[in-house]
């Protein structure tokens, strides 16, 4: 076993029982949100891990493990995405005229996304707040989602339950962990084609501050 020098972290993901106990670093991680007419505002995250073999070499002589427990086969993939937009997954609605976007009890709250319990949930791939390249292209769902503020950025703590869809599994067998630090929000896209101000007056009821916010380059960002 050989430890190599990583870059400095964003963050890091762990997959429970997985060869690497001690998780990977996060090389790259963008979280922002867009305006949906349809929805209300909606919140996006996008994350992309460090190499699988960045930090440890894990060698393994049993050729006939399970793909979860096989450094060979997590090596054949070499890194993950987890993204609500890599694939134009759905992510998932922060605010709706009835319940509003408080942004300053953002930290107050978790979010629950997907709710699951040991199988995917019905419906579409693409409907789900969510994508992951695992080990392939597989699912993820049952995300809990809580946001931290501190020292002028953003953290962000994450958990949720994947299944190798890759290989068609539907059994959310296994379990996944996210801590991102340093982050900043990008602010609400306007969608294309939508002025200024329809879209203002489309913002001020998805908010309980509509006065905080103002736009900047179509996205509206805290003022």
């Amino acid at each position: 076993m050989a430890t190599k020098t990583s870059k400095r972290e964003m963050g890091r993901i762990w997959f429970a029982k997985n060869p690497w106990p001690n998780g990977h670093a996060i090389a790259a991680a963008t979280w922002s949100g867009r305006l949906d007419p349809a929805r209300g505002l909606v919140f996006d995250l996008d994350l992309e891990s460090a190499s699988y073999y960045a930090e440890v070499d894990v060698e393994s002589d049993d050729l006939d493990a399970d793909s979860w427990d096989s450094p060979i086969v997590w090596g054949n993939y070499h890194s993950c995405s987890l993204s609500s937009t890599k694939w134009q997954h759905s992510g998932f609605v922060v605010g709706t005229p009835k319940k509003p976007l408080a942004w300053s009890k953002l930290s107050e709250h978790t979010f629950r996304v997907d709710r699951a319990k040991t199988e995917l949930p019905a419906g579409e791939a693409l409907d789900r707040a969510f994508g992951i390249y695992l080990l392939g292209h597989d699912a993820v769902a049952d995300h809990r989602i809580t946001f931290e503020r501190a020292r002028g950025a953003w953290s962000i703590d994450w958990s949720a339950k994947v299944a190798l869809a890759y290989v068609g599994r539907t059994e959310l067998e296994h379990r996944m962990r996210a801590e991102l630090r340093g982050l900043a929000f990008r602010g609400f896209e306007i969608p294309k084609g939508m002025s200024a101000k329809a879209a203002a007056e489309a913002f001020a009821p998805l908010v309980t501050d509509p006065k905080a916010w103002g736009i900047e380059k179509r996205r509206f960002v805290r003022a």
